[in-house]
């Protein structure tokens, strides 16, 4: 890890939130407050960033976003202690523009941005 990589893990959103993780754009403004074991991980050189996270019904929550099915995901250049090996490779990875979104099971999300 270089002295620009960075990981933070948040309790909980309103953590987040405190720590000013939104507003500096490390984490979405879509997650829900319910969110919570929040791993938070990025370089300020290159802007990519990891996040995880546990929410119940991800997979509900994941289905309602405005999200495609990503035919063929980026393999994160970043990833948080919690991403499963080779997330890229799952059928459930949704495309959201600028970036993927896993939902591993009901509990656990996992977002990437290269």
């Amino acid at each position: 890890m270089s002295e620009m990589d960075f990981y933070i893990i948040y309790p909980s959103l309103s953590e987040a939130k405190d720590d000013k993780a939104i507003e500096r754009g490390w984490i979405p403004d879509w997650i829900p407050e319910q969110a919570t074991e929040i791993h938070e991980a990025h370089n300020l050189d290159t802007n990519i960033r990891a996040i995880s996270l546990t929410l119940p019904e991800a997979q509900t929550f994941v289905s309602m976003l405005n999200c495609r099915d990503a035919n063929q995901p980026m393999r994160p250049r970043k990833v948080t202690k919690l991403f499963p090996e080779k997330i890229h490779l799952n059928e459930g990875v949704k495309d959201c523009g600028d970036l993927f979104i896993f939902a591993e099971n009901d509990e656990r999300i996992h977002i990437w941005a290269n």
